[in-house]
């Protein structure tokens, strides 16, 4: 899914359209699961376009593929939800890393706000409930899935961006 705005969000953000088009390029080495490529591709657009939260969010993203990379994929997970801080999907991956890294409470720290931000999405909740369940808070957790069922009936889980530790 492409995070790019409308080209007046890029005005005055260095070279935009290379920076735009190495972030596309990054964007389809990352969901063909070419990691290293996407890596370097989406480095190459902050070089050139260093305000621009998305192409930090796709760094961080590839970067937490490689457990080796993850503090690096903090770092850019970081630095992303700074630059946008109204972006709850920012807060869910920082989430999903320590999750990962079995840092549950502050992942639950970063579900929570990714809640405030987006209380109608159901991802953060979900994940929320999976984190307070694994701290033992079964009633909690039950509570915060009856928040995803009331949110969305029909909520499915993507299998690939539930994964916590892919």
């Amino acid at each position: 899914s492409s995070d790019l705005a409308g080209d007046a969000q890029w005005d005055g953000q260095g070279d935009v359209g290379a920076a735009k088009e190495l972030y596309r390029r990054a964007q389809r080495a990352y969901e063909l699961e070419d990691f290293w490529q996407a890596i370097q591709l989406s480095q190459q657009a902050i070089d050139m376009a260093p305000q621009r939260a998305e192409l930090y969010h796709l760094l961080g993203l590839a970067l937490s593929k490689n457990p080796k990379w993850r503090k690096d994929a903090e770092k850019n997970l970081k630095i992303a939800a700074s630059l946008d801080p109204w972006k709850s999907e920012y807060l869910i991956e920082l989430g999903k890393l320590y999750h990962a890294l079995q840092l549950t409470e502050a992942a639950i720290d970063c579900y929570r706000r990714a809640t405030e931000l987006g209380p109608d999405e159901p991802r953060a909740w979900y994940f929320t409930a999976i984190a307070l369940a694994e701290l033992g808070e079964a009633d909690a957790a039950l509570a915060t899935i009856d928040r995803v069922v009331e949110l969305a009936p029909d909520y499915v889980p993507d299998r690939k961006s539930t994964r916590l530790n892919s």
